[in-house]
């Protein structure tokens, strides 16, 4: 069966999901640990009440097979506890899914560092909390001087270079920046059958394939922040440093994210390590001035681009064994990305429009105001649709953008 239900919820700890999970995980640790007493189980309901903490059960179909929990010690520290998928739910993903999720809890709390304890005879779960990062650490608390314990701990790392423009433009990005069918059709045929994804660069969550088990990494917190609450857990990373083990997924997406990290090489080489297949929604910049807006009113763009972008062939040449598709952008694209709106010249007058377009927060405003301003007195005079009218009669136009994909 594909892990394609899967489904996170906060759940409260008394409910009669919550005491089956956690009964089940005790009768477990009894079976691994006859010798040990169970004080270490103790967790109360308050201490994941919202603002506090959360318990989060994991659903398949409809069927609880996991949960976790993580609650606030003090200002900057919480600890992550009750962490369990069901055996025969092990090996699909599921533990990776509730961890980044619960992680996402932490910060939502304003905790920088995650605490948690388990266990020598619990070889899986130590596999996965260093295949997360999570590093060894002197036991604490409670937890000091028990035999057979191993205490980890992973500090959460603050907003990321990559991430700090979306950090900027992210807070209304959701209103502009909405998916386009037709280019999500593209990208799902791209991933083929992958049934584990992990996309990097993620954003707020456009793309991401409903009917797959996906994990995003996103450096913006701000981004993260405006992911819905059916969206994939998003962990905050970067690109270059994906904290996942060799072969976790079976494809990585990367959508319109590459001119955004600071090592593009690094950051695919990653997306390599960690996935079979990459499939890249990217821009050539060779052709970005190819297009009326970047020509006639904004140069500067091409120049940008230019500067922080790898050309395809850099990435194919990187990368090898690469198919390339041209993807025309259609007249009524829902994605407002710089060439959206080819046809709809009216709407790179909107501030809101270029607040979600990052070349316009990266440019100097004067020059901004200078280039809008020439399109806003064309367009009243006449002039742009004397030059550029006959774009209007078209359904599609192939501007600069390629879906790469590499096995």
């Amino acid at each position: 069966m594909k892990p394609s239900g899967l489904e996170l919820r906060r759940e409260d700890l008394r409910s009669p999901v919550a005491v089956a999970m956690i009964a089940a995980l005790d009768a477990e640790l009894v079976q691994r640990y006859p010798e040990e007493p169970e004080t270490h189980v103790r967790l109360e309901p308050e201490e994941v009440e919202e603002g506090r903490g959360a318990f989060v059960v994991a659903y398949l179909e409809g069927e609880p097979v996991g949960c976790g929990a993580i609650r606030r010690i003090d200002t900057d520290t919480g600890e992550l506890k009750r962490m369990y998928v069901v055996p025969q739910s092990r090996g699909r993903g599921i533990g990776r899914l509730l961890l980044a999720r619960l992680e996402n809890e932490g910060r939502r709390l304003g905790v920088k560092r995650i605490l948690l304890v388990t266990g020598q005879r619990q070889p899986e779960a130590l596999a996965l909390y260093a295949g997360a990062g999570f590093v060894p650490v002197p036991a604490f608390g409670e937890y000091a001087g028990w035999p057979l314990i191993v205490s980890l701990a992973k500090d959460l790392p603050p907003t990321l270079a990559s991430g700090a423009i979306y950090d900027r433009i992210g807070r209304t990005y959701t209103s502009t920046r909405r998916p386009d069918s037709r280019i999500a059709a593209s990208i799902m045929r791209g991933l083929g059958d992958a049934e584990v994804v992990v996309n990097v660069g993620a954003g707020a969550g456009a793309y991401e394939p409903a009917d797959r088990v996906v994990v995003a990494v996103e450096p913006s917190w701000q981004m993260i922040q405006q992911r819905g609450a059916g969206a994939a857990p998003a962990v905050q990373a970067a690109a270059e440093a994906l904290p996942f083990p060799d072969g976790t997924f079976d494809a990585a997406l990367a959508v319109l994210t590459l001119h955004h990290w600071t090592d593009w090489r690094r950051g695919l080489e990653e997306m390599r390590r960690v996935a079979n297949r990459l499939v890249l929604f990217t821009v050539e910049p060779a052709d970005v001035g190819n297009f009326w807006f970047t020509a006639a009113y904004f140069p500067e763009i091409v120049r940008l681009d230019q500067g922080r972008c790898p050309s395809v062939a850099e990435v194919v040449d990187h990368l090898g064994n690469c198919t390339v598709e041209h993807i025309a952008i259609p007249h009524d694209c829902s994605d407002g990305f710089l060439a959206a709106f080819w046809r709809r010249p009216e709407a790179y007058l909107d501030p809101q429009i270029r607040a979600g377009i990052s070349a316009f927060v990266l440019l100097d405003q004067d020059t901004v105001a200078r280039g809008i301003g020439r399109l806003e007195a064309d367009l009243d005079s006449g002039a742009w649709e004397q030059r550029f009218g006959t774009v209007r009669s078209l359904d599609a136009l192939d501007v600069c953008y390629r879906l790469v994909v590499a096995d």
